[in-house]
C-alpha cells in the first residue's frame, strides 16, 4: 500500500516559516463542510490504562533525557490471517469499539500520528482523539509547553492555553504527491471544527507539478499545515543525487529536529509496518509496539503484514521477536503490547 513511502526527497521546502508544529487558528472564511455525526467511543477503562501504562512514552512533566529521535509506538489493527485490509485501497473495519478508544487514547498520549500515503488514501482518516474529554495530562504543563513571558515591567505572563492539547501532529509520508485531499477531506474537516491539528506533509520538493497542485497548497497553507522535504543524502559535487530514499533513523531524526516531535504513533499502513519490522536497524528505532487482533480471517487478497526475514547461513529466522509482552481482552479483540527484542 505505501511502496513508495521511503521515497527521494531532494530539498526542503516550507510553505510557511514554521520551525515547529503547526498551530492552525479558527478560519471563518473557509467553507466548512459538517461531517457525518460519529457515535461517540466509550471511555477507557483505569484498567486498560494500566496496562498500557509500561508502554508509553514517558510523560510530558518528567524532564526530558537527552535524545535525538521521539520516542516511537508502533501500532495497528489486524485479522487473525494478519491482514489490515481485505483488498489494497479498501478500507476495513476491525477495531470493536474498546480497542478503537484504546488507539484514540495512545494518539492522546503521542506528540504526532505518522501514516503512509496509502493509508491517508483509502481511509481518509481523521487522525485526532475522539475520547472525550481528551486526556487532561496532555501537554498541559510539560514537553513542549512554552515558558512564561516577561513583561517589560517584570511581570511574568502566563502561556496561552493550547486549545488542542492532547490531539497528535498529524504526518502524511507522500514523496510524490499522490493523496490528492480536497476540502472535504476528514482531516481538514476536523481541523474546521476545532478537533485536529494540521498535517505535515513529508514530500519530494520536485513533485510539486500536477493537476490540482496549486488548490492542494492552498487548502494546506489554509488550515495551518504544511509540506516538509528532508534531504538525507543532500547534494554530491554540486548535482542532486538519484534515486536516494529516506531512512528510518534520518527521518525521526528530521521530525524530532524539525516539528519538535518527542514522541510518534506509527500507524501503517502495510509498507510502512513491513518497513519497520523487517530489519534490525529499524526495529531499533521502535520503543513499544501495541497490536490489536481481531476475530476475523479476512482471505487470501488481503493487504498484509509479513515484514521479509533474514536468512542466516542458508536458513529462513524470524524477522521481528519481542519482549515484555503483555495481552489483555478488549471486548471481542485481543491486545498485545510489547517491545521489539533485539537480540
Amino acid at each position: 500500500m505505501d511502496a513508495d513511502a521511503l521515497a527521494p526527497a531532494p530539498a526542503l521546502a516550507y510553505p510557511h516559516q514554521h520551525q515547529h508544529q503547526p498551530q492552525p487558528q479558527p478560519r471563518p472564511e473557509l467553507d466548512a463542510v459538517q461531517s457525518a455525526p460519529r457515535p461517540p467511543l466509550p471511555s477507557v477503562s483505569p484498567e486498560t490504562a494500566a496496562f498500557l501504562r509500561a508502554f508509553l512514552p514517558p510523560p510530558r512533566t518528567t524532564p526530558p533525557a537527552p535524545q535525538t529521535r521521539p520516542f516511537v509506538t508502533l501500532t495497528y489493527a489486524a485479522s487473525l490471517d494478519s491482514h489490515l485490509a481485505i483488498a489494497p485501497g479498501q478500507q476495513t473495519a476491525l477495531s470493536g469499539p474498546l480497542t478503537k478508544s484504546l488507539t484514540h487514547y495512545l494518539r492522546s498520549k503521542h506528540d504526532g500520528i505518522l501514516v503512509g500515503v496509502g493509508t491517508a488514501t483509502a481511509d481518509d482518516p481523521g487522525l485526532n482523539c475522539r475520547l472525550a474529554p481528551v486526556d487532561p495530562e496532555a501537554r498541559a504543563d510539560g514537553d513542549g509547553a512554552p515558558p512564561p513571558t516577561l513583561t517589560e515591567e517584570g511581570d511574568l505572563v502566563a502561556p496561552t492555553p493550547d486549545p488542542l492539547a492532547g490531539q497528535p501532529q498529524p504526518v502524511i509520508i507522500d514523496p510524490n504527491r499522490r493523496w490528492h485531499f480536497t476540502r472535504d477531506s476528514r482531516i481538514f474537516q476536523a481541523v474546521r471544527e476545532g478537533t485536529a491539528r494540521a498535517p505535515i506533509i513529508l514530500t519530494h520538493a520536485a513533485s510539486r507539478q500536477g493537476p490540482g497542485e496549486a488548490e492542494r497548497w492552498r487548502i494546506l497553507c489554509e488550515h495551518g499545515g504544511m509540506f516538509m522535504c528532508p534531504t538525507e543524502g543532500g547534494k554530491a559535487g554540486g548535482k542532486k543525487k538519484k534515486n536516494v530514499r529516506w531512512s528510518w533513523k534520518y527521518l525521526l531524526e528530521f521530525l524530532y529536529a524539525e516539528a519538535g516531535l518527542k514522541s510518534i504513533m506509527i500507524e501503517g499502513g502495510a509498507g510502512v509496518i513491513n518497513d519497520l519490522l523487517g530489519s534490525k536497524e529499524n526495529l531499533e528505532l521502535i520503543d513499544s509496539v501495541i497490536i490489536t487482533i481481531a476475530p476475523v480471517y479476512l482471505g487470501k487478497g488481503g493487504v498484509n503484514v509479513s515484514p521479509p526475514g533474514p536468512t542466516i547461513g542458508g536458513v529462513k529466522a524470524p524477522a521481528a521477536q519481542f519482549k515484555d509482552v503483555e495481552w489483555t481482552i478488549l471486548g471481542r479483540d485481543v491486545v498485545m503490547a510489547a517491545r521489539p527484542q533485539l537480540s
